[in-house]
């Protein structure tokens, strides 16, 4: 797995804030390949299928994620750098449980997590 490079998400609140950040909320993003056979384990959630490259996705983090309702949703990532990517929301990078075969064996992420397709770059 790469090294995490930090960026902010617009649009997008930290699961227990009451408020959005204008200027951004602070995540981790990270690199995952959601083809099929491939790290991300099964299907995306949103919709029940794989997004290989060079389709521009992202998977958030359990309570980012907020139950499916930001599926289908652009997001803009913007790094220190002030370089910026968008992508869309397709799956949920689970906070609470992974380790199972849904998520690849993965451990649970992290709650400020932003897993993208490997050509969503911004640093």
């Amino acid at each position: 797995m790469r090294k995490a490079r930090y960026v902010s998400i617009l649009s997008i609140k930290w699961c227990s804030l009451t408020s959005i950040q204008p200027s951004g909320t602070p995540a981790i993003l990270t690199v995952n390949d959601f083809g099929p056979g491939r790290d991300g384990g099964d299907p995306s959630e949103c919709d029940g299928n794989y997004h290989p490259l060079p389709q521009r996705v992202v998977a958030l983090s359990t309570g980012w994620y907020n139950g499916g309702s930001r599926c289908g949703k652009m997001v803009r990532i913007t790094a220190r750098n002030g370089r910026t990517a968008v992508a869309k929301v397709v799956d949920e990078c689970d906070s609470t449980q992974g380790c199972d075969q849904d998520h690849a064996n993965q451990s649970p992420c992290k709650t400020n997590i932003v897993d993208a397709s490997e050509n969503v770059r911004v640093a």
